[in-house]
């Protein structure tokens, strides 16, 4: 299941604040302060590890309720920029949720609220053991919501 976490801090120095990430790569669930910690396998076919300890102001009760439940679907169709390129038109493109480790907002500025000004986010998606970088023309935040829907259709798309 994707959700939305605040970030407060990892083992790599990469992107803190508000993220959507998959709790199926979840492990070692502990409460950490007055939050919780899990080992996080972003790359989970990796020979080279891929996995990082991350902390989070969630508690660990939300995370395991979040990852008891089932996804009402197995694919998710978003649209992508080519080349991510925002000039160019969006290419509807579906993916399995399985396959989506991050996604969080594309503005420099709002990575470490978590706030977004911008509709547009960055995801990273696990394709045959090699992380995939794209562009999609949603905001972060509905990358989650939109794993919890029956369907997505053109109306989700901020064009």
């Amino acid at each position: 299941m994707l959700f939305k976490v605040q970030i407060s801090s990892r083992d790599s120095v990469r992107r803190v604040g508000g993220t959507v990430i998959n709790s199926a790569l979840i492990s070692e669930l502990s409460t950490s302060g007055t939050g919780a910690s899990f080992l996080y396998a972003g790359n989970p076919e990796s020979r080279r590890g891929g996995i990082e300890r991350i902390f989070v102001s969630d508690t660990v009760a939300r995370i395991r309720a979040i990852m008891n439940q089932t996804p009402s679907q197995t694919s998710i169709t978003l649209a992508v920029y080519p080349g991510e390129d925002t000039s160019s038109d969006t290419v509807w493109t579906v993916f399995n949720q399985d396959s989506i480790i991050f996604a969080w907002p594309q503005s420099v500025a709002n990575r470490r609220t978590g706030v977004a000004t911008d509709a547009n986010c960055y995801i990273d998606i696990n394709e045959r053991g090699s992380v995939k970088r794209y562009l999609v023309n949603h905001y972060y935040e509905e990358i989650a919501q939109l794993s919890r829907t029956v369907s997505t259709s053109t109306t989700t798309s901020h064009n």
